[in-house]
Order: structure tokens, then sequence, then C-alpha cells
């Protein structure tokens, strides 16, 4: 008897109605973008360091996400998802727009770069 298992493979997690407030931690206790990612504070980190370079690469700093280009913004979500293996656990790839547009602050980014993780990669594991 063949049963059809796609239903399974294809589950990802869906971006949420409301993104967080929250980036990592909250004094409040309110939700945060890592606990809807279902992510570990150590892979969280890398997330972010993995993003800020790749804002670096590929978007315009003085300019918020709304009008960087189109070229830009899939060249950006590339690198992201390339980069953090994680992001194929999640729908479209949210977190990495998420992320950039609540937290990465473009518009008003500060010029100092994070130390590089070009070598780094997010482990497969969500713990």
């Amino acid at each position: 008897m063949l049963v059809d298992e796609s239903p399974l493979l294809d589950l990802k997690i869906k971006r949420p109605r409301q993104i967080a407030q929250s980036a990592a931690w909250s004094r409040t206790g309110h939700n945060t973008l890592r606990s809807q990612m279902n992510m570990s504070a150590e892979d969280f980190d890398t997330f972010v360091n993995i993003i800020n370079e790749s804002v670096d690469n590929h978007l315009d700093v003085s300019l918020p996400w709304t009008q960087q280009s189109a070229d830009a913004k899939s060249a950006h979500i590339s690198e992201v998802a390339q980069r953090c293996t994680l992001m194929d656990k999640y729908d479209g790839y949210w977190p990495v727009e998420a992320y950039t547009t609540k937290f990465a602050k473009l518009a008003s980014r500060q010029s100092s770069k994070p130390a590089s993780t070009q070598d780094k990669v997010c482990p497969m594991s969500l713990s």
C-alpha cells in the first residue's frame, strides 16, 4: 500500500500573523522573534550576524526596506538562506525579511560592522 507522505515532508514554519516586537529578549515576557522562529539563542545570534553582513553586502543602509530594489532584497534573502541552512525550515524565508525590516533598522543603522561570520553556518538542529 502506498502512503502519501508529501504533506508531512512540506511542513514549514509559517509566518506568524504578527511579528514580535522584540528580537531575542523581552523584559515584559512578550513573544520574541527568536521564539516565533523556535531557535536557540546561539543559532539566533549567528542568524543575526549573517543578516547584518548580508545587509552590508546587498542593501543601501540609508534606505528603509520598502525603498530597497527588488534585486537587492532578493540577493539579501538568497545570501542569508544559503549561509543559514535553518532557513529551509521556514515558509518563504520569512524570518529574513522580518528581522531585516524590524530590527536591522536600515535607515538608521550604525555603520560599524559585526565580527565576521563568513565561515559560520547555522546548525541544523532546532533546539
